[in-house]
């Protein structure tokens, strides 16, 4: 018999998206997390404060904000606004878009942002429409003879028959709906509907009378339609806003040739007009009001918004603020960043201040390996996958390694080749790969794959390495290293008892670690031989011997080397050829011994030891430091040279200074903490890490790299300078007493020999060279440059850590320049370490640093007035009780000024710090004191000065007095004089208020400052002779004036300056509060009054 099988249709299959598993935030009524449920897992407060979001959302109070998820790479951020929308309803619009999306040629940013602005909006339309349904019983077309003639027919009506459960209806049909007909294949007892108004037609499927005719049938087929074959049928339509203005500014043309010839045609995109989307609107409040229509509110999802520029922030903030807007959710995954359009404006999250205020945030934290690992189990079941699992286990931790998002990426290709197997995915098909897909990043982005993958350290356990030089010093805690690591290590060196130490110790490492759990204990685990690395013969005869006992060698370390330190012309012939023999010509024979065999096992690493002499040009060190340069090329060339397949690691290392190492060069270093000599084992540490992690140049420490990096776009002029000044440097011997000073790297040597410190050291004058830095880093190029390679940190250290006075001031100077660049200044400003340091230091003896500490600070209140005037204000008694303290004790009249100038923008931009001068906890403040023994020191200078034409008309010596009332007057404006309060003796304060007065130049009534302060100058007196016991007697008051025999100029004055404020005719200057000093005119006229009223 004849056996048929089940076929299953061809319908097609839902794709599974990222997200397809994603059904909601999972929150219960109470707005707590159900573990696991909706598809999310983890994320506990950011659901919650999604779901608080959603409920603003349905209470309509969301209007004008926009939600912002920030948190790393692979947190869920997208879900989350996924689930948002899931949360709102099924039918809800869902508008992803990435930001940098916007950047378009043919459209502007503006456009695409309303685009998707519009796609996020949804419009459910419900029409009620008159339709023919029914299953097909006849269709009978009429022909009638052709009226142009000849002998053809053309078809007149058509008669259709439909039959429904309450009976059949004969149709009388236009000739265009058989056409629909013959293109949908319609046939007799199928089932079709039509509609009246617009006359389309759709075939439903084939009736189910029909469903035993054929034994195998892909026709869908549907029972007979209910009721009658006319009926009107409620249909609901969702489009989106767009889909209207996209269907208005591109109408489908007609049937002609030339419209469907420019339909075929390649559209280019353009715009939509506003004057059409404004038409469009119109309409649908028409359907709206009329109950046709309903507006669904979608959700519009932008991701790494930090790509938006300031154009597309401004046109967001206004399209929040329409009465057709969606909720906007952004994601964004940085910090502190520029903000794109800007040249050096800083934000959080790269968004202008004024558009974040509008947003919520919501924080996401990284998956923890467990929360990975119900992830992994979640997409696994959605996407119907089999997989082992040891091999989820292992795909987790490489998800909590990497990213999540790396992790997911796997299944897809870890399924298809499960497929090629025949298996489901184990370990050895995730391993796979993990190596495929590393291997097509180092294809299709080069050199640029060991920053991609991740930087983990390879094993060395059974592996064969060969150290050269490894009788002492760097060598021997190499090959230590090495051997605790459970690798077979190979000493050379030329001094037989050194090496012969070395593999001793190494031996007794070995035995006291338990390696029967990894090794055979009869295995030979160290060898060591006599050898010099710069003959040729002996690297060949150690190396073949070397090959019949432990095989091929997989990681070579050359690390042999000397080192003297002498001036180039005290150098011989033959020890010039010693020096390249041992620390070139040595890499030379031994890569040419054991890179072939490396090659032809695609694995091996090459490790050269070079040297800071490598990389930067040294004293004493002519003959070293070329072999070192040398050693660099030599594998620079090197690894040009090698197949980009090829899976052989070259690692270049360039400590600057070791101590222990066998060499006992005195170093001399000015910055310790900058350029320091490291201990053996520290810098063993590093560079061991280094080699492990297959790192190609590694420059140890960290600052010398930084520094060679700010030098190298220097001319070698200037870079030079700067390197002295840094004054890393070695003694070295008078010529006569010069002997043989040979050193090995690492105790290549015999014996070091010893040195001593000369009496003839040339030290460099430091304070000149950092000088001409401090000249040069007033310069916007140059400023632009050490900003960029961290320099001001260098400066800051400096200050902070020196004890040379005169170091800190060149420092605190330059830093002074640098800050009036703005990313700089930004930079010192967020180390808040250093700032109140540079807030501490007013105490400090040394008058040059604090004449430039003070410009530093005046610099950077006015670049960043909000940071620093709040650690001014959490140090508030002790800044008081500096400044006080300088003022009484300060001889110095440019740092006074100076100090005057910083004190009065400091007070003017923080009213309240001004207000609470007086009013520190110390009753003894005797802070107004000390201001008029600064400004009567500044006046005595002013008149000891020999040339009587310099005495007082100076802009500084003006500008000094206008700051002292603009001070007094602030810090005395919010006085109690009933309260416990009191201010001192108004003697002093009335004569330096006739010496302001009646001066030749304080006073010119040419500047809103003059006048500004001549009205400070009358509050403060009047408030000093209403706390006066004077105040019983207004004569005694008037006396004091009138004894000056300067009464008539006192009077002139004052109606001067009244006269102008009742003119008008001075500009004022005023802030948001009104004038900068308030009620000047009642100021000055109420002390006229009160001096000269009798």
């Amino acid at each position: 018999m004849f056996k048929v099988d089940n076929i299953k249709t061809n319908d097609k299959q839902q794709r599974i998206s990222v997200h397809s598993h994603i059904k909601g935030l999972g929150l219960n009524a109470e707005g707590n997390v159900v573990q696991d449920s909706c598809g999310l897992i983890g994320q506990q407060q950011a659901r919650k404060a999604a779901g608080v979001v959603v409920d603003l959302i349905k209470m309509k109070k969301m209007a004008g904000r926009a939600i912002l998820f920030v948190g790393p790479p692979g947190t869920g951020k997208t879900a989350l606004a996924l689930a948002i929308s899931q949360e709102l309803g099924d039918q809800i619009p869902f508008c992803p878009m990435v930001a940098g999306e916007v950047y378009s040629a043919e459209v502007k940013k503006t456009e695409i942002l309303m685009e998707n602005f519009r796609r996020a909006i949804g419009l459910r339309i419900k029409e009620t429409k008159e339709v023919y349904e029914g299953e097909v019983c006849e269709i009978t077309p009429i022909e009638v003879d052709n009226p142009l003639g000849g002998y053809g027919k053309q078809i007149h009506h058509l008669l259709l028959t439909l039959k429904a459960t309450k009976g059949t209806k004969q149709l009388k049909l236009d000739p265009s709906i058989y056409e629909s007909l013959q293109k949908q294949k319609v046939e007799i007892g199928d089932v079709i509907y039509i509609e009246v108004n617009s006359g389309s037609l759709k075939r439903i499927g084939r009736s189910d009378a029909y469903a035993t005719e054929f034994d195998l049938e892909a026709d869908e087929y549907v029972p007979l339609p209910k009721g009658d074959v006319f009926k009107r049928k409620a249909v609901v339509q969702d489009i989106t806003l767009h889909d209207l203005d996209y269907a208005n500014a591109h109408p489908q043309g007609g049937h002609d040739v030339l419209s469907m010839m420019s339909q075929l045609m390649k559209q280019k995109k353009t715009e939509i007009t506003e004057k059409l989307r404004h038409e469009i609107n119109k309409k649908v409040d028409k359907l709206i009001e009329s109950g046709q229509a309903e507006l669904i509110t979608g959700v519009l999802f932008i991701d790494e918004v930090h790509m938006l520029d300031l154009e597309c922030f401004t046109f967001l903030s206004k399209a929040l603020e329409s009465n057709i807007a969606p909720i906007v959710v952004m994601a964004s995954n940085r910090g502190n960043c520029l903000i794109r359009g800007s040249e050096d404006v800083y934000a959080p999250h790269g968004i202008p201040l004024d558009f974040l205020d509008r947003t919520i945030i919501i924080k996401t934290v990284p998956y923890t390996r467990e929360e990975i690992l119900k992830i992994l189990r979640i997409r696994v079941r959605i996407e119907s996958l089999d997989i082992e699992e040891a091999a989820l286990l292992q795909l987790a931790m490489i998800g909590a390694r990497t990213t999540l998002r790396y992790a997911l990426q796997l299944l897809s290709p870890c399924s298809q080749l499960a497929k090629v197997y025949y298996s489901n995915i184990t370990t050895k098909i995730l391993d796979e790969i993990s190596r495929l897909t590393i291997l097509l990043m180092k294809t299709l982005a080069g050199p640029l794959c060991a920053a991609i993958r991740p930087g983990r350290k390879k094993n060395v356990e059974n592996k064969v390495v060969l150290i050269t030089g490894a009788g002492s010093g760097l060598g021997r805690e190499m090959a230590i290293k090495f051997a605790e690591c459970g690798a077979i290590t190979i000493l050379w060196d030329i001094n037989e008892t050194t090496v012969k130490q070395t593999a001793e110790m190494i031996e007794e490492i070995v035995n006291s670690i338990h390696y029967h759990y990894h090794h055979n204990s009869s295995k030979q685990l160290t060898s060591w031989s006599v050898v010099d690395v710069g003959d040729e013969n002996q690297v060949a005869q150690a190396a073949q011997k070397l090959r019949n006992q432990f095989g091929d060698v997989d990681i070579l370390v050359n690390n042999a080397g000397i080192a003297p330190c002498e001036p180039f012309k005290n150098l011989k012939s033959e020890k010039i050829r010693e020096i390249f023999d041992v620390n070139i010509m040595a890499h030379f024979w031994t890569v040419k011994q054991f890179l072939p065999a490396m090659e032809k096992n695609n694995s091996g690493h090459i490790v050269a030891i070079a040297s800071s002499a490598g990389i930067m040009g040294s004293p004493y060190f002519t003959a070293y430091g070329a072999s070192k340069h040398a050693v660099v090329g030599f594998m620079k060339c090197l690894y040009e040279e090698l197949d980009e397949n090829s899976q052989i690691r070259l690692t270049t290392v360039c400590p600057l200074g070791i101590s222990g190492t066998g060499i006992d060069i005195p170093t001399k270093t000015r910055f310790p903490w900058l350029l320091p000599v490291m201990p053996l084992e520290y810098a063993v540490g590093l560079i061991f890490d280094a080699i492990l992690r297959e790192e190609e140049l590694f420059v140890v420490p960290k600052t010398f790299k930084w520094i060679h990096r700010l030098l190298s776009i220097f001319p070698q002029k200037m870079a030079s300078t700067i390197w002295k000044c840094l004054d890393y440097s070695v003694f070295v011997q008078n010529e006569s007493n010069t002997t043989s000073n040979h050193n090995n790297d690492d105790g290549d040597n015999d014996e070091p020999s010893s040195m001593t410190m000369s009496d003839n050291v040339t030290l460099i004058d430091v304070e000149d060279q950092l000088c001409l830095i401090w000249d040069i880093s007033s310069e916007t190029d140059v400023q632009q440059c050490l900003y960029e390679l961290n320099a001001d940190e260098i400066f800051i250290d400096t200050v902070m850590r020196t004890e040379n006075r005169r170091l800190a001031e060149i420092s605190i100077g330059i830093l002074g320049n640098l800050s009036h660049n703005d990313r700089i200044s930004e930079r010192i400003a967020t180390n808040e370490s250093f700032c109140s340091f540079a807030l501490s230091m007013f105490t400090a003896a040394d008058i040059p640093f604090l004449i430039q500490l003070i410009r530093f600070l005046h610099i950077n209140v006015h670049k960043k007035p909000e940071k620093w005037l709040s650690l001014i204000h959490e140090q508030r008694k002790f800044f008081i009780y500096q400044i006080e303290y300088l003022m009484a004790n300060c001889l110095n009249v440019e740092l006074l000024r100076l100090l005057l100038q910083y004190l009065n923008d400091v007070l003017y931009r923080d009213e309240e710090l001004a207000s609470q001068v007086l009013f520190t906890d110390d009753d003894d403040s005797n802070f107004i004191t000390a201001l008029c023994q600064a400004c009567q020191q500044i006046l005595t200078e002013i008149d000891d000065q020999d040339n009587d034409e310099e005495a007082i008309d100076t802009n500084r010596d003006v500008q000094f007095f206008h700051n002292f009332w603009f001070i007094l007057e602030m810090v005395t404006r919010g006085i109690n004089i009933d309260g416990h309060h009191r201010l001192p003796d108004c003697g002093n304060i009335s004569e330096l208020f006739i010496r302001f007065a009646t001066g030749q130049s304080f006073i010119d009534f040419e500047s809103s400052n003059s006048i500004n302060s001549f009205s400070a100058a009358c509050a403060c007196l009047i408030r000093f002779i209403q706390q006066s016991d004077d105040v019983k007697n207004p004569k005694n008051i008037s006396t004091i004036f009138q004894q000056t025999m300067t009464i008539d100029r006192l009077k002139l004055t004052f109606n001067k300056s009244l006269a102008l404020l009742s003119d008008q005719q001075l500009p004022i200057h005023q802030d948001d509060d009104g004038l900068i000093l308030r009620n000047l005119h009642a100021n000055i006229d109420h002390l006229y009054r009160y001096l000269f009223s009798s």
